[in-house]
């Protein structure tokens, strides 16, 4: 067991990898009185095609990891969240784009108990056939739900006309047609692949000792057997240089239209550190153009070229790389057309080192939140790990950012490649 401390923070955090190679990081938080710890393999919804080190393609249908996480918590005598609610301990789980997580949460000290319950039912598979079936009908609502959603869909259609291939295109919980396909075998073939220790993060922030926690894991990980792991990554289809689709237009049970300006980028960097920077210089600039930040903000308002309403996101990570703006009740190609100007206007000009200041206080002031709640930290720690970029790296990186180097970072994006999604009301 390595022991850690960042002083700047005074933060200290053992880490150790398991014989079966699980990586298991403990925040050791003596003033808290509340355990949080989350265990997640990096499997998502992104990876219903994969490729091992021989060349060979595996695919799953769209909505494996999502279907996987809803059966897991199944177990040989019955649901997994009593067992935890007996304990007095919250449990939950989500998948994401990139990964899915398993988590609990308890006030108790004895932690003991539900940690060898995450860790035991999560690397069990206890799946029958007859399960998965009726399993179908629950996710067929579910994602039933997220399309008369106005967000889920928008973001949805605005992904569909983004890319051709992309796994983007499909909601988490998969397709119509790919649950009602989904089969037993499907799921066993993806968890023993994906679900491997030595694919696996487990992170705790818990007062308790940090060698007696340290010992139960290792305690449980030796009664536990495993097949070698299997090199695998994630094999997404290049995506053509052009969008799917322009535009594309929805009707929905809705009182007012709904619109989303999305753009495509390629800034294909190899480099983790790099590809973060990148993306935090395009957010700040973007936190220092389109708030109230901006002069001409109030104006915007006030003509009705956005609405309270306005939002953006950006994102860059190994796979798609994004910035994202939508509103509502505005004419539509108005708006498409004022939020490109301001997005090429935005990534051009230079950052002033005033409003670069007061970006960063308020991101590093949100950081240093995290500390205080015990989830929110350990899935801080969990991004980290997966982008490769500790949590403290990332606090350093903010930090030394400067106008010049956002500029540098941002003023050759290419923003050519974009699409206009509208949601309308359904007539009556």
């Amino acid at each position: 067991m390595i022991r850690h401390e960042e002083t700047g923070f005074r933060e200290v955090w053992y880490e150790e990898t398991m014989a079966d190679g699980l990586h298991v990081i403990l925040f050791h938080k003596p003033l808290f009185t509340t355990t949080s710890c989350l265990l997640a393999a990096p499997y998502g919804s992104l990876d219903c095609r994969e490729e091992t080190a021989d060349g060979t393609i595996l695919n799953f249908p769209a909505g494996t990891a999502h279907f996987l996480e809803h059966k897991l918590f199944e177990s040989d005598h019955g649901d997994v969240m009593a067992d935890f609610s007996r304990l007095g301990a919250n449990v939950n789980a989500y998948t994401s784009y990139e990964e899915t997580v398993y988590y609990f949460t308890t006030p108790d000290p004895e932690i003991r108990k539900p940690l060898s319950l995450l860790l035991d039912f999560v690397q069990k598979f206890a799946v029958s056939e007859a399960s998965v079936e009726k399993e179908k009908g629950i996710i067929q609502q579910e994602r039933s739900m997220y399309l008369q959603d106005a967000d889920s869909r928008l973001f949805l259609e605005t992904m569909r006309s983004m890319y051709r291939s992309h796994p983007l295109r499909e909601d988490i919980v998969g397709t119509e047609s790919s649950i009602q396909a989904m089969t037993r075998s499907d799921l066993e073939q993806a968890y023993r692949l994906n679900y491997h220790p030595s694919r696996m993060n487990l992170i705790l922030v818990t007062p308790c000792d940090p060698e007696a926690v340290m010992t139960m894991i290792r305690d449980n990980q030796a009664r536990k057997t495993f097949s070698p792991p299997l090199s695998l990554k994630r094999a997404i289809e290049r995506e053509p240089e052009t969008v799917f689709r322009k535009r594309s237009e929805t009707a929905m049970d809705l009182s007012d239209s709904r619109i989303m300006k999305g753009f495509r980028l390629n800034p294909d960097i190899a480099d983790d550190r790099l590809r973060l920077e990148t993306e935090w210089a395009i957010k700040m600039k973007m936190d220092a153009w389109f708030t109230p930040q901006h002069a001409a903000y109030q104006t915007w308002l006030d003509e009705g070229r956005i609405t309270p309403y306005f939002s953006y996101d950006s994102e860059i990570s190994r796979d798609q790389a994004m910035i994202l703006f939508s509103d509502e009740g505005i004419d539509p190609d108005a708006f498409s057309e004022f939020v490109t100007q301001q997005l090429r206007a935005c990534l051009k000009a230079e950052l002033s080192e005033e409003a670069l200041s007061e970006m960063k206080k308020r991101t590093l002031g949100a950081f240093l939140h995290l500390f205080d709640s015990p989830l929110d930290l350990a899935i801080s720690v969990l991004h980290g790990e997966m982008n490769r970029v500790s949590l403290f790296e990332e606090f350093q990186l903010v930090e030394s950012l400067c106008p010049e180097r956002c500029q540098a970072l941002t003023q050759n994006l290419d923003v050519s490649r974009s699409v206009l999604t509208i949601l309308k009301p359904l007539r009556r």
